[in-house]
């Protein structure tokens, strides 16, 4: 049996399971992109211009940052928890931990990416709606004008590439720390 075939099957099969997960992570990117696309728009330079505007936008995105990691995290500690068994079971039939990590790895590499470039179109698409918003509950009369920021896509893909990082270092320690009785409890 060939790992792409486990690869492909797993996620064939498991596809129930990764409904939440992948909501979670295109609600996330799409959220995260639509205010980093605010915080490079041209029509805000008004509001960055000031110093308390630079340092709200500041805080808002490092704070906006946390939440999303903390939140991916923990939506990746449901998923891993559910696929217990299945990873117990690789285990049983003689797959190394390293095997089962980079199975895992590979799926989770498709599915936050996939889910990555479906978020950042969905965020391209939230933030004109948001910078309407924004404009009506400041009393800023301009128009809202869509335009796609590279610096943004590119902070965006930055940040959620570390949160994979995060997310790939904490399934090893799970996988790693595990026995095979303890996934099957």
């Amino acid at each position: 049996m060939n790992i792409n075939y486990l690869i492909y099957r797993n996620l064939k099969k498991n596809i129930k399971n990764y409904y939440l997960y992948v909501f979670a992570l295109i609600f996330s990117v799409g959220l995260y992109f639509a205010f980093v696309t605010l915080q490079y728009d041209p029509a805000m330079d008004e509001a960055k211009g000031s110093v308390k505007g630079a340092a709200a936008l500041g805080a808002a995105s490092v704070l906006l940052v946390a939440i999303v990691a903390i939140f991916l995290l923990y939506a990746n500690t449901i998923f891993i928890k559910r696929r217990s068994k299945e990873i117990g079971l690789f285990q049983l039939i003689g797959l190394t931990k390293g095997k089962i990590f980079r199975i895992l790895s590979a799926e989770n590499l498709i599915l936050y990416f996939g889910s990555m470039v479906i978020g950042i179109f969905a965020g391209f698409a939230a933030s004109r709606l948001i910078l309407m918003i924004l404009f009506k509950v400041t009393g800023v009369d301009t128009e809202a004008a869509l335009s796609f920021s590279s610096e943004a896509m590119i902070q965006t893909i930055i940040v959620f590439a570390v949160i994979y990082v995060l997310i790939m270092i904490m399934n090893y320690t799970f996988i790693k720390r595990q026995s095979i009785l303890s996934l099957f409890h």
